[in-house]
């Protein structure tokens, strides 16, 4: 998606930090709720949006139009 073609390197020896988070969407989907974006989508229009933050006003929208009242 970004191009990195690095080397990630990590001391598994040592912990984290991070606790585990995990989302359980059975619920809604009982009642009926779908996703309307799906994952792919929605994690590339988050990153557009990031680098779009760096470069752009901020008053601009990635997603189309002014965030200006």
């Amino acid at each position: 998606m970004i191009g990195y073609e690095g080397r990630l390197v990590f001391d598994t020896s040592k912990p984290d930090g991070t606790p585990r988070k995990l989302l359980d969407s059975r619920k809604l989907t009982a009642l009926g709720w779908r996703p309307q974006i799906a994952f792919d989508d929605g994690l590339r229009g988050a990153y557009a949006a990031f680098l779009a933050e760096r470069t752009e006003p901020a008053n601009q929208s990635v997603w189309g139009g002014s965030t200006q009242p």
